[in-house]
């Protein structure tokens, strides 16, 4: 994992053994956290939020967010808010949809 220093020298034989067991005794004392930081799981392989949670969510923060503006800044300002959430969103879609092409 960390055979090769900054400064180009290599780690000795004792050094390179006391690595390999640090890695084991992470890799026994917590799986998940030696997966992710060796690269094998991912931030979205980890207990993702579920869709309807992130929907219902990003959906009350638009509605304070549009109350906020209609409050603060008149109908413009709520006219603002609801076009720039309406942007994000078609734009939010568009990557998504690509993702998913890029995928298949």
């Amino acid at each position: 994992m960390l055979a090769d220093r900054p400064h180009g020298r290599r780690l000795t034989a004792t050094e390179q053994m006391r690595l390999d067991q640090l890695e084991r005794q992470l890799s026994d004392d917590d799986p998940e956290l030696a997966a992710a930081l060796s690269g094998q799981i991912g931030p979205r392989n980890i207990a993702a939020a579920p869709r309807w949670a992130l929907v219902a969510g990003l959906a009350v923060a638009a509605a304070v967010l549009v109350l906020l503006a209609s409050v603060v800044g008149g109908t413009g300002g709520a006219a603002l808010a609801a076009t720039t959430l309406l942007t994000a969103f078609v734009g939010w879609r568009m990557v998504q949809r690509r993702r998913r092409s890029r995928d298949s």
